[in-house]
């Protein structure tokens, strides 16, 4: 791999961590302000996302389990598909 092909990998990799803490930080901010939502109500938001981002979005939820030696003590384990939203349109491009 030439150095410039090295750059390159460094900077995409530097700018996907970028995007992917950006998209944390404002989703987490969004989920606190939201607050306890029926599930009906987030599903309806993650339509609404997917729709507009014209990309698929998956709720998850973390499977638990307690720790051995604390049982007032937990750690995700794993996680489970909680619900999916598909964009209602899909957009063709042609050349």
């Amino acid at each position: 791999m030439d150095p410039e092909e090295r750059e390159l990998q460094k900077l995409n990799a530097a700018v996907g961590d970028q995007i992917h803490e950006e998209y944390w930080v404002r989703m987490g901010t969004f989920r606190e302000e939201l607050g306890d939502l029926p599930l009906e109500a987030r599903t309806g938001i993650a339509q609404a996302v997917a729709d507009f981002l014209g990309c698929r979005v998956i709720l998850q939820g973390a499977v638990m389990e307690s720790i051995p030696h604390d049982p007032d003590t937990f750690c995700i384990v794993g996680h489970r598909e909680i619900m999916r939203a598909d964009p209602t349109l899909s957009y063709v491009v042609y050349k």
